[in-house]
C-alpha cells in the first residue's frame, strides 16, 4: 500500500486551512505562551537551532504535534513560527499582502504619526481581508502586544519585534540595496505602531472559536483544496473552453437532462 501524500501543512497559505486559522500558527503561539516565552530576554530575536527548527516544521508540515518536546528551547519554538510565515512570503503569499504596505506607508512617512489615523486606515485595510487572514493577523499581534507589555524585562519593544519579524510578513519586490534598506525601514515602522497600538486595534477583537481548528478536523484538511486565486484561474480557463472552437463539454453541463453536445461553441440560452 502506498504512504498517503504529505499534505504539507507548514507551507499552506493562511487561506488555505478550510476557512479556519492555521493550526500551525495557533498551536506554536499556544506553546509559546505555555511556556511564558515572553519573559524570555530576546524572544523572536535570539536565534533557535536550525536543525531543531527544521524537525519542529517537517512534523507540523504532516499535522499537529501533540506534544512538544521540551528539548526545543523557546527561541526555537519563536522561530518556527517567523520561518512559516517567511516560507509563505517566499511562495509569493506574505501573511501581509502589498495593500498593507500601499495604504499605511504614507502615514508613517512623517516624524509625527496620527495614531487615530493609523487605526483607522489599519482597520480599514483589515476590513478587506478573509477571516482565516484577518483573524490569523489579530491572533499574532495579540501575542505580540503581550511579548511587548513585558519589554521592561525581555528587552523586545515593538520596534524590536518588528525589525525581527516584518522580513517575514512582507514581500520585498526586486529592488537595489539602498531601496530595500529604504523599504523594510518603512514596513518596520508600520508593524512596529502595528504592536505598539495593539491594545486600541485588537482588544475588543474576539477570534471566533468556530475558527480554531479542532482535531477532528485536520483530516478534512489532508486533501487539499484550492485557493481563490487557484479558483479564480480554473473558472477562466473554463469559460475559456465553453467559448472556445473545439467542441468541449464541461462536466456541469454534460450532466444537465436533455442536454446534447454541440457542434459549435456553445452559447448559453437567453
Amino acid at each position: 500500500m502506498s504512504e498517503a501524500p504529505n499534505p504539507h501543512f507548514f507551507s499552506r497559505s493562511v487561506e488555505d486551512f478550510g476557512g479556519k486559522i492555521s493550526f500551525i500558527i495557533t498551536d506554536l503561539i499556544e506553546e509559546l505562551q505555555h511556556r511564558n516565552a515572553k519573559s524570555n530576554s530576546g524572544i523572536f530575536r535570539l536565534n533557535g537551532g536550525n536543525k531543531k527548527q527544521t524537525e519542529i516544521s517537517q512534523l507540523l508540515d504532516n499535522g499537529r504535534i501533540k506534544e512538544y518536546n521540551q528539548m526545543w528551547d523557546n527561541n526555537t519554538v519563536a522561530c518556527t513560527l517567523k520561518k512559516h510565515f517567511r516560507d509563505m512570503t517566499e511562495r509569493g503569499d506574505p501573511l501581509f499582502p502589498n495593500i498593507v504596505f500601499d495604504k499605511l506607508s504614507p502615514l508613517i512617512a512623517s516624524n509625527k504619526i496620527d495614531n487615530d489615523q493609523f487605526i483607522a486606515e489599519t482597520q480599514k485595510v483589515f476590513a478587506t481581508f478573509s477571516p482565516p487572514r484577518y483573524y490569523s493577523i489579530v491572533h499574532f499581534i495579540k501575542y505580540l502586544v503581550e511579548v511587548a507589555d513585558e519589554s521592561e524585562s525581555n528587552k523586545m519593544t515593538p520596534s524590536n519585534l518588528a525589525i525581527c519579524i516584518s522580513p517575514n510578513i512582507f514581500t520585498t519586490p526586486n529592488l537595489n540595496n539602498k531601496e530595500i534598506l529604504a523599504l523594510n525601514d518603512s514596513q518596520n515602522k508600520i508593524f512596529a505602531k502595528m504592536i505598539e497600538l495593539g491594545h486600541q486595534l485588537f482588544d475588543s477583537v474576539k477570534v471566533p472559536k468556530e475558527l480554531i481548528l479542532e482535531d477532528n478536523e485536520i483530516p478534512k484538511l489532508l486533501a487539499r483544496t484550492m485557493d481563490s486565486k487557484e479558483s479564480k484561474s480554473f473558472l477562466d480557463w473554463r469559460q475559456m473552453r465553453r467559448k472556445s472552437l473545439i467542441p468541449f463539454v464541461p462536466i456541469d453541463l454534460a450532466t444537465v437532462p436533455g442536454f446534447e453536445i454541440p457542434s459549435t461553441p456553445y452559447q448559453p440560452k437567453k
